[in-house]
């Protein structure tokens, strides 16, 4: 709510709406957290906590923001070790709550492991399409190509490919951040489509480093993140990325060079 106060240029109501966010989270994790940091799925009426913990209260949790930065381990590695143990509505949230915890492994082998009802295992029986329930019943009408499983595509993008939307510019230029992941897979190709057009993106971990080709449509503007020690190891077409035509460098901090790249097709080396 406070995105679309924002978005409509309510100031104050964004304002009221994030500080009404930031007390539901705060009572969320006064009232439903053990005290191990895992989060269960309610209370009764005399204040006793539910003695169940679900995926899905611990995997929502995660994915919007709710886990306090010294716990997200603790509570990944609970969504982690239940395997998928929630409906495919919750998908993506149960995919992003693994991103957020920087269990990009455990990620991937969420998606891939067909031994247990989930997005391979559909997959793996046939299946042209994300059925309504991971094991649907003709008896009571399941569908067998539902919308909302497909929901897992978008976290495949913005983590396994690294390609999140950002907010656009004051007048409107796309802006969008690259980050290939350092974990999970060796490499990961595919495009995202946007207003101004799809943005291309291969990339593959090296010995040292990663390979990245990107490529940026018109009317649009990249943040590039890549893991390098410094500006000079990072290279665009054979050339140092900061003299790259096209290409800034914006930050260097922690292992990690940030670029400012727009509109164009390119090369890069880290590492």
């Amino acid at each position: 709510m406070a995105q679309l106060a924002g978005l409509a240029g309510d100031a104050a109501g964004a304002a009221a709406q994030q500080a009404r966010a930031a007390q539901l989270a705060t009572a969320v994790n006064g009232v439903l957290r053990r005290s191990d940091g895992i989060y269960i799925d309610g209370v009764d009426a005399d204040g006793t906590q539910s003695g169940h913990a679900s995926q899905e209260a611990n995997a929502l949790a995660l994915a919007y923001g709710v886990v306090p930065a010294a716990e997200m381990a603790a509570v990944g590695d609970y969504v982690a070790g239940l395997g998928i143990d929630l409906a495919p509505n919750h998908g993506l949230e149960l995919l992003r709550a693994l991103a957020a915890a920087g269990m990009t492994d455990a990620m991937v082998h969420t998606l891939t492991d067909a031994s247990i009802p989930g997005w391979a295992h559909i997959v793996a029986a046939g299946g042209t399409f994300i059925w309504e329930m991971w094991q649907p019943s003709d008896l009571i009408g399941d569908s067998m190509s539902h919308g909302w499983g497909s929901s897992a595509l978008v976290a495949m993008q913005e983590t396994l490919l690294g390609v999140e939307l950002l907010e656009p510019s004051p007048d409107g230029t796309v802006r969008l951040s690259v980050v290939p992941p350092s974990g999970g897979l060796a490499r990961a190709s595919g495009s995202v489509p946007t207003v101004a057009g799809p943005v291309a993106v291969s990339w593959q971990r090296r010995s040292r480093g990663v390979a990245l080709h990107l490529q940026v449509p018109a009317n649009a503007t990249a943040l590039v993140r890549l893991p390098a020690a410094g500006a000079s190891s990072v290279r665009e077409g054979g050339v140092a990325a900061g003299g790259a035509p096209g290409v800034s460098v914006s930050s260097v901090a922690d292992g990690v060079v940030v670029l400012t790249v727009g509109s164009g097709s390119y090369g890069f080396t880290a590492g």
